[in-house]
């Protein structure tokens, strides 16, 4: 969960990479547990992904934590095509309130409130609420990888 200082970062999505934040430093972990990094080659600005993934946070209780989280996701190159936050949390810090609700009315993400939290039924109204081809969901207290979207995307042109 979150710490005091609220920089408590967790590893949920294990089959793809997910850059970890902790105390020590910025890590990337992949699938076996191995750190390594990963680069993009040259300097050519990143183009849009060709399928529309939306990406889901099922949070609870996560604040500033949250928030840095979406910020990471939303300066991935390419971004996501869609954001949908399914929130449980009955009541959040003022700062974060705010953030969320600038964020939802400027449409940079879809917030949704659920007011009795249950894994679930939160998960089953991102999917619900999602416009894109595919969900990829994601925790609320990730720092994602520069290449998560664009590794999600190759991943699925083999299904």
């Amino acid at each position: 969960k979150e710490s005091a200082s609220g920089s408590s970062r967790r590893l949920l999505h294990r089959s793809l990479p997910i850059r970890r934040t902790s105390r020590s430093g910025s890590k990337l972990f992949t699938p076996g547990g191995d750190t390594q990094s990963l680069a993009l080659e040259g300097e050519a600005e990143a183009e849009p992904l060709a399928m529309k993934i939306t990406v889901a946070i099922v949070t609870y209780g996560r604040d500033q934590v949250l928030v840095d989280s979406l910020n990471a996701l939303f300066a991935l190159d390419p971004p996501p095509w869609e954001v949908v936050v399914v929130d449980q949390t009955p009541r959040h810090d003022e700062s974060t309130e705010y953030q969320l609700s600038e964020w939802n009315k400027t449409g940079r993400l879809r917030w949704f409130r659920l007011s009795k939290p249950a894994i679930t039924p939160a998960m089953n109204r991102a999917l619900l609420e999602a416009r894109g081809e595919r969900v990829l969901f994601v925790d609320d207290d990730i720092i994602p990888d520069p290449l998560l979207l664009v590794a999600h995307q190759l991943s699925l042109i083999h299904i």
